[in-house]
């Protein structure tokens, strides 16, 4: 498949190739009152082939009928006009003619060729890469479904035996309740995977409070977080249009992953604010910081920085915050916080306006 060229690519190697031609020629009648006709073609060639091999091959013609004439007219006796005295000079044009002709085309269809191979090599890595992250994700869930599995089965079995005391039994469901959100969660995390990977992610944007939006990422891993004391720092009063699903979600996975690599008894940072037609969501945590070597990779699906291979979970969660994020032109970072810990920015493109309140 040949890409699109537009007028200024080509004019640009077109005015490359008429000025190599105007230096063989000038090149050739200063060095020589009768330039050798055979190293006056060969050279002409040389250019040609250069303007074939980078321009389409229109481009690439054209340049052969201008090296051509420049030849007849300056390089190729009687001098100085396009009349062909010697029979055997028609044979020497002609052979110019086809050998700079047949030469585009082969230096065209040899650069349309290594294109398609690397269109095909690029597909073919693509394909890999799905089966890759097909495989990676299948051995990590199978992995990280063992453990609520267990303990739902576990629970449930407890609740069969009569002699549990109704707090026992209310501990018990309660268990069997998380580990069934938890399975919920994993099981999402599939779907946005995948729809990450398939480009099938959108955003529908909507206009939703600031805090309201925290407090929809605080409920999505709200077993969690539920023993976790929060600080919130958001104005009350700022509303913005954005895709309230895809926001809090990705807001969500950045709040668990600061809860599991951080200490119980550690405080959460959540700050959300407008600056710039922007919605802006901070979320800081108290744990180990982040390897200076791991920022470049942490969005990456299973990657575990150095600190934090300890922690639990199937490492997508930051891989599908920057997924989720991007269908709305939004983006992530993070960074290490001076007096200890991680602080992660979520920039959201976004309209806001104040809220209006109405008295009861």
């Amino acid at each position: 498949m040949t890409p699109p060229w537009n007028w200024r690519r080509e004019s640009s190697v077109g005015l490359l190739g008429l000025v190599g031609v105007a230096l063989v020629v000038a090149s050739l009648r200063y060095a020589q009152a009768q330039p050798n006709p055979t190293i006056s073609a060969l050279l002409l060639l040389l250019v040609v082939l250069a303007t074939a091999t980078t321009a389409p091959l229109r481009v690439a013609i054209g340049i052969s009928v201008v090296a051509m004439l420049a030849f007849n007219f300056f390089l190729m006796p009687p001098y100085h006009t396009f009349a062909v005295d010697d029979s055997q000079n028609w044979v020497v044009l002609f052979v110019f003619v086809i050998v700079a002709i047949v030469g585009s085309q082969l230096a065209s269809a040899m650069r349309t060729r290594t294109r398609e191979a690397e269109m095909r090599k690029r597909e073919a890595e693509e394909v890999t890469q799905r089966a890759t992250l097909a495989s990676a994700l299948l051995a990590s869930f199978s992995h990280d479904l063992r453990t609520p599995v267990t303990s739902i089965r576990v629970a449930v079995t407890n609740l069969q035996d009569l002699s549990l005391t109704p707090d026992e039994r209310r501990g018990q469901a309660d268990l069997a309740v998380q580990e069934l959100d938890r399975l919920t969660r994993l099981f999402q995390n599939i779907l946005d995977m995948g729809r990450i990977q398939a480009s099938a992610v959108s955003a529908d944007r909507n206009w939703i409070a600031l805090n309201e939006v925290i407090e929809a990422a605080v409920a999505y891993v709200g077993p969690v977080l539920a023993k976790r004391r929060l600080l919130i720092d958001t104005d009350q009063d700022q509303e913005v249009q954005i895709d309230p699903r895809l926001t809090s979600v990705a807001l969500a996975h950045v709040l668990e992953n600061a809860a599991s690599y951080s200490a119980q008894d550690a405080p959460i940072s959540i700050g959300a604010s407008v600056a710039d037609d922007a919605a802006i969501f901070v979320v800081e945590d108290h744990g180990p910081g982040l390897d200076p070597a791991d920022l470049e990779h942490l969005f990456e699906p299973f990657y575990r920085g150095k600190k934090t291979r300890h922690g639990m979970g199937t490492g997508l969660g930051l891989a599908i915050t920057r997924g989720l994020l991007s269908a709305e032109g939004g983006k992530i970072w993070a960074e290490n916080v001076a007096t200890g810990g991680a602080r992660f920015t979520i920039r959201v493109p976004a309209s806001a306006r104040q809220l209006s309140f109405q008295e009861s």
